[in-house]
């Protein structure tokens, strides 16, 4: 059956289903012609990526039980245990909005201000293990259009807690950075090149580093694998938004190399992935050029 078929029983878009394929959570054959054509497993596979989105399971997790690298009753456990803690959380902050409510009908004002900051201390730790706690912070500390740019731009680089102090005291210095730093005024064309990025990427919700997660023999076999399935249109969209991307970069190393380097010092030591793009690209550039060749 054809993509209109897929979509109509699935309800999928075809963006979504163009997007799991490339995210390697379904393997579609081609015709000759080079259209993709769907049967009945992959009708399942694309009902059951639907479900589990819908239950906020992530790209990853969905990945790894397709990959036979966790079965289903792990994969629901461990969201279960996940779903557990944020209800914990939110019992939590109930019970100190709740003394907060009861001191302000108190009408005493250092009762009020002592109260809050007992429920920030409680909540705080709690609050640090959710896995969206540094896309949170940084639209917490950003408010308005600066802190969703930040928390977009990072997101896609760091979707783990902080570990231990190291980490912590890294982001702590990216903040800092962040908050320090002279604003970047962007030339008219640059700026719609990033809007236009940024856009795009809210939207779809792209997790165009995740391959980047894993080692480098499995990045290496995705993108190999990525690559003749991908669409002259697809393909033509990935070239734009590519050359888009370099001329951002080559303005922000010409005008603002210093902090970059002091930003990206810090990014490597709270994350895995960032840490692997580096290493990846560089590894890539000097073994397989013909391979950054086709992607770019």
């Amino acid at each position: 059956m054809t993509i209109q078929d897929a979509m109509l029983k699935t309800g999928l878009t075809r963006k979504a289903i163009y997007y799991y394929e490339k995210k390697g959570l379904i393997d579609i054959s081609y015709d000759t012609n080079g259209y993709r054509l769907f049967n009945e497993e992959d009708l399942k596979s694309l009902h059951l990526i639907s479900f589990l989105s819908k239950m906020r399971f992530s790209i990853q997790e969905m990945y790894d039980y397709f990959h036979k690298k966790i079965d289903i009753n792990e994969l629901f456990e461990n969201k279960l245990n996940e779903f557990e803690n944020e209800v914990k959380h939110l019992e939590k902050l109930k019970t100190n909005i709740n003394k907060i409510k009861i001191t302000i009908n108190g009408n005493n004002d250092k009762s009020i201000i002592e109260n809050i900051l007992i429920a920030e201390n409680s909540i705080t730790p709690i609050y640090e293990k959710r896995k969206d706690y540094i896309e949170n912070e940084l639209k917490r500390v950003f408010p308005g259009k600066i802190g969703i740019g930040y928390s977009i731009v990072f997101k896609e680089f760091v979707n783990n807690t902080l570990k231990d102090e190291k980490e912590k005291n890294a982001f702590k210095n990216i903040i800092n950075l962040l908050d320090n730093s002279p604003e970047i005024i962007f030339p008219k064309k640059i700026r719609k090149y990033l809007e236009d990025i940024l856009n795009d990427d809210q939207k779809m919700n792209v997790g165009i580093f995740d391959k980047y997660d894993k080692t480098y023999e499995e990045f290496l076999k995705e993108i190999k694998a990525n690559i003749p399935n991908v669409d002259k249109k697809t393909r033509k969209e990935q070239i734009k938004r590519n050359r888009k991307w370099m001329k951002i970069w080559k303005y922000m190393i010409l005008k603002h190399r210093k902090i970059l380097e002091d930003l990206f010092s810090n990014l490597y030591i709270i994350s895995r992935k960032f840490k692997n793009f580096k290493e990846y690209n560089e590894r890539l550039r000097k073994e397989k050029p013909k391979l950054i060749k086709a992607l770019v």
